[in-house]
């Protein structure tokens, strides 16, 4: 099939690229435009019948080499036109007295690099050339002229057609010069292909990259290579397992297989994975598995670059839907067909990321022969090394490395497959790459009677009581292949996407990062994760917590159903096997079945609500539990994201924590009659407020104010309202007409990573909507709202705030824009509107357009609240999303108290405490039909500013 593609495309060449030397500077571009039109869309065709990615990628490069090739092949006889028209002379270094392409060989060569020069093209990659020439016949380092004008021609014409090309025109010298201060062109020159020219020119330099840029500096060209990748993999998540993942520079892309390629080249002069297989330095189910990983991956990039307007290769969710079904997964049903496609695409990644990180291991640690040993011939040395050395269990342990004495200890006693990590954990031993291929190898031996066998279970459960060390020991586990296989519910969550906004990874590794993100807090010395030491330190029993951890998702694979509902399930069956005594799998059971709780209520709900913390107290039962889950929902949100934990979260989870843990153990606070505390806050801030305030103005702020007020303000928060209102009074009083004008507070709050702004005004129809959208406008984030109205028509707001587009708290910029906006707007001199962008949502798009995944949910609870209905909107976060969602409330002249806004990796779940006009709940079914198709057309993508 390829060479028929191949064919076809030199023939569209043949056909369409007709250049006149005469007329090329001016005609040639139309041309090549029309040729890589013609020819592109042969490959695309090509491309979406199934070929294959490399493939496809080879045949693309031979588009350009046949391009080029005519081009340079008429912009010669063009060089020889103008030489005789200029009265050049034809002799000494001249070209014209040479041919390209009648016998004789020129003296220099065009050399195609990189991906280019891998034949592995894609879309929208860079064309990189090289002009190689020889400086002893061309007089000195200049380029000749003749050679310059067709080199800058040829850059012109492809420049001009559209095609991003990078450049070079080097001597041998300079090639071996740059290659030693440049480890980019170094690792570029790998790749080097002749497209035409001197063969023997084309050789010697390969030759001498061999031998003067690569022999005697192995060691250093592969520590810095394994820099790179680590800087690359940090910057693009360090993980396989990203719900967007970069599939060529992420973990375990495109990158990772050619890094490797490039490091076996440097220390072996190999340059496929065929050759390592012929060397038996892999085995050939570990390169097919290479091989198909890298086909596949070079497939998906040509797709994404079909779909996304810019050469990205990232696999953004909008993009999901139209890429998975071009490349070859058609369900019908969207989301079914993206988790296919993206388990695929993960497992890929997983077995590039796992197999080069044990080749880059085997390859820095081996010394450098004359020669690439085989794998077997590693093997033997290392049998005469380890004569020498402590064997224990099967396992030595050199130069901080663990390796099996042999690769049949594990077919002798199956047990030590488990015992081999607990031996690790024990040791702090790194596992030598050689194990880690023996364990992948001998994974088939979990089976159920290993399953069942008591001593692999007190083993795992002992590794997992471990405090600290679990995390990395159960990736090991998970990459070789063993954790799934012994944890069959786990085992299910491997390569499964998350349809949520706010995971960053799939299911298995979020699960792995969660039991990473627990150890971190073991020996944490700085916050956050220090804050939660001593509650990890005080734990009977760890394991409990690390097996909840590691299950707390399997309910995800099972869809249909309420996860967390199906993974107290599945979490039953592996107490039972495990035999856990009723005490464990009680506290298992609820960890599983509450995992989302305490963020939920801390992040959504009124914590200032007795009701609220009471029945979450209840359910939770125990000061251990309470701290179990603590430390549960810490570890699931950061590694949920590692850009969603915040100072903010952190105050609200703690808030959460010390209150429920008052009612758990019993003290007064919650006792206290509200009457009795609003006495009691009332002696305090009379104490507290200056001789300048009246006691009837005290007395009245008190009598204005509903119950609530009280139950969440301390007495210096009271006092920071009263002397609001008092300011706001004397606006009123004042000869200039500023009766409508705010008075507005600021406060940093910078240990809760926010700041507070209060606002007292009269009360008015749409005053939320305006405060949210004066917020927006002078670019700040809303994370909270608490909202009370007094009797004598004073409002009293307080919105918690950070800077849009960060966590950062406001700048003074910032408070005075808003200031002027709310004031100008308040006051009736200006409609807020004004203050907005004319497009505010013009570099908004929606991530999960298409996605199969509902765009606006809208949700109402008339249980957590005995007077008021809580409204939850969970959508895609966007520039003003709080002001449209205000505009749709303001239409039903609804009383809101709380407004909490949780913004997670590009998604919203916003919640907000309402009221009917009668100071009723939302219980009418019709009603709540009404506000939730008004909150979906507002923020439908089409909507603009005015609400059309």
């Amino acid at each position: 099939m390829i060479s028929n593609w191949i064919e076809n495309i030199k023939a569209d060449a043949d056909r369409i690229l007709q250049f006149d030397p005469e007329t090329i500077l001016k005609q040639g571009v139309p041309i090549c435009k029309r040729y890589l039109k013609v020819a592109s869309q042969r490959l695309k065709i090509a491309h979406r019948a199934g070929g294959g990615g490399k493939d496809v990628c080879n045949v693309r490069s031979v588009m350009m080499d046949r391009m080029i090739s005519k081009l340079i092949a008429v912009l010669r006889q063009e060089a020889e036109i103008h030489e005789k028209n200029e009265g050049i002379s034809s002799s000494g270094n001249s070209l014209t007295s040479l041919s390209l392409f009648r016998g004789t060989k020129p003296n220099f060569s065009v050399v195609a690099l990189g991906g280019y020069g891998r034949k592995e093209l894609n879309p929208k990659s860079d064309i990189d050339l090289m002009f190689l020439y020889e400086t002893k016949r061309f007089g000195g380092a200049a380029l000749n002229p003749t050679l310059e004008r067709i080199y800058k021609n040829l850059l012109m014409i492809l420049w001009d057609s559209g095609l991003s090309v990078g450049h070079s025109c080097r001597t041998l010298d300079d090639c071996v010069r740059v290659s030693n201060e440049n480890i980019k062109t170094k690792t570029s020159l790998i790749d080097a292909r002749l497209i035409l020219g001197n063969d023997s020119l084309f050789r010697k330099m390969m030759k001498l990259m061999i031998a003067k840029c690569f022999h005697g500096q192995e060691d250093l060209f592969l520590e810095t290579r394994l820099k790179d990748q680590s800087t690359r993999r940090s910057k693009y998540g360090n993980s396989p397992f990203l719900q967007e993942p970069n599939v060529k520079n992420g973990c375990g892309g495109l990158r990772d297989y050619q890094n490797l390629m490039w490091m076996a080249y440097c220390k072996y002069q190999v340059k496929s994975s065929r050759d390592l297989e012929t060397r038996e330095f892999i085995s050939k189910a570990e390169r097919k598995l290479l091989d198909r990983a890298y086909q596949f991956l070079l497939r998906v990039r040509t797709e994404i670059h079909y779909q996304s307007d810019h050469g990205t290769d990232i696999l953004q969710r909008n993009i999901l839907p139209k890429v998975s079904w071009r490349v070859g997964f058609t369900n019908r049903r969207i989301t079914t067909r993206i988790e296919l496609f993206m388990k695929e695409v993960y497992s890929h990644m997983k077995n590039i990321h796992i197999l080069v990180g044990i080749l880059e291991q085997r390859l820095t640690l081996e010394p450098n022969p004359d020669r690439l040993q085989s794998f077997r011939q590693i093997l033997s040395v290392h049998r005469n090394v380890r004569s020498h050395a402590k064997i224990f269990d099967g396992l030595t342990i050199e130069n901080g490395y663990c390796r099996a004495v042999s690769s049949d200890i594990f077919q002798e006693k199956p047990q030590r497959l488990m015992r081999t990590f607990l031996h690790l954990q024990n040791t702090g031993a790194r596992p030598h790459p050689d194990l880690l291929q023996t364990l992948r190898n001998e994974s088939r031996l979990v089976d159920r009677k290993f399953q069942q066998d008591p001593r692999v279970r007190e083993t795992f459960l002992e590794i997992i009581n471990h405090r600290g060390g679990v995390g990395s020991i159960l990736r090991s586990m998970h990459e070789a292949e063993i954790l799934g296989k012994y944890i069959p519910e786990f085992g299910k969550l491997t390569c499964l996407i998350q349809h949520e906004f706010y995971h960053q990874y799939a299911t298995d590794e979020h699960t792995i990062v969660c039991l990473e993100k627990l150890d971190a807090i073991w020996s944490a010395k700085s916050s956050p994760a220090n804050h939660y030491t001593e509650l990890l330190k005080g734990l009977d029993r760890p394991f409990v917590l690390y097996l909840a951890l590691l299950l707390h998702d399997t309910g995800k694979a099972v869809p249909g159903r309420p996860h967390e509902i199906v993974g107290v399930e599945l979490g039953e069956k592996v107490a039972e096997r495990l035999k856990l005594d009723s005490r464990a799998r009680e506290t298992l059971d609820l960890l599983i079945g509450n995992h989302l709780l305490m963020a939920q209520i801390s992040q959504r709900r009124d914590l200032d609500d007795p009701q609220v913390v009471r029945e979450f107290a209840t359910q939770i039962k125990t000061v251990e539990n309470l701290d179990f889950l603590t430390l549960h929902t810490f570890a699931d949100s950061t590694a949920t994201s590692d850009q969603l934990w915040n100072g903010f979260k952190e105050s609200l989870l703690w808030t959460l924590y010390s209150k429920a843990r008052q009612m758990l153990d019993g003290e007064t606070t919650f006792t206290l009659t509200e009457a009795k505390h609003k006495e009691h806050l009332a002696l305090e801030v009379c104490r507290l407020m200056p001789k300048s305030f009246s006691t009837e103005e005290l007395q009245a702020h008190f009598r204005l104010l509903p119950p609530r007020y009280y139950r969440s303000h301390t007495p210096k928060e009271i006092l920071a309202d009263l002397s609001l209102a008092h300011r706001f009074m004397y606006l009123q009083l004042g000869e200039e007409n500023r009766a409508l004008e705010p008075a507005i507070l600021w406060h940093n709050e910078p240990d809760r990573g926010y700041a507070t702004v209060k606002i007292c005004t009269w009360d008015r129809p749409g005053l939320f909507t305006k405060i949210s959208g004066s917020l927006s406008a002078a670019g700040l984030n809303i994370l909270n709202a608490r909202i009370f109205s007094r009797d004598d028509g004073i409002v009293l707001d307080t919105f918690y705030v950070i800077q849009e587009h960060s966590a950062l708290l406001p700048t003074r910029r910032n408070r005075s824009n808003f200031d002027d906006i709310l004031t100008e707007t308040l006051a009736g001199r200006a409609p807020l509107e004004s203050f907005f962008p004319k497009k505010y949502r013009a570099n908004w798009t929606p991530k999960f357009d298409n996605y199969g995944v509902e765009p606006v949910q809208v949700k109402f609870f008339n249980s957590v609240n005995d007077q008021w209905t809580l409204l939850e909107v969970i959508t895609e976060d966007r520039p003003f999303l709080l002001y449209q969602i205000a505009q749709a409330l303001g239409k039903f002249d609804l009383d809101v108290a709380v407004a909490k806004i949780i913004t997670e990796a590009g998604g919203a779940i916003d919640t907000f405490y309402i009221q009917d006009i009668d100071k009723g709940r939302i219980t009418n079914k019709e009603m709540q039909n009404e506000i939730r198709e008004a909150i979906i057309q507002k923020l439908a993508p089409e909507a603009e500013i005015n609400g059309k």
